[in-house]
């Protein structure tokens, strides 16, 4: 492509082989989901049991998890908001 004179820059991207087929690719994603960090929302999401949420903001959601990914993206149900309240506040 000529991209002279447009002050664009072309941008070559490469993607990093990581050796891995396909399906040793998916075998890996299954055993971490089963026995890693993300075991605890996969069985959350079979055994349709409440989770409690920490969201950045601290705020804390109480809900059943429908479905999620390696990132940590949920779809959620079921959700509510629980605020925590101070004893102190109102002794």
């Amino acid at each position: 492509m000529n991209w002279e004179g447009s002050g664009q820059v072309e941008i070559e991207v490469e993607f990093l082989d990581n050796g891995l087929t396909d399906t040793e690719l998916q075998r890996l994603e299954e055993y971490e989901f089963n026995h890693g960090p993300l075991s605890v929302l996969q069985s959350a999401v079979q055994n349709h049991t409440p989770v409690l949420i920490s969201c950045r903001n601290n705020k804390k959601l109480l809900a059943r998890v429908k479905a999620f990914d390696r990132h940590s993206n949920m779809v959620l149900e079921n959700v509510k908001e629980v605020r925590l309240v101070n004893e102190d506040v109102f002794n």
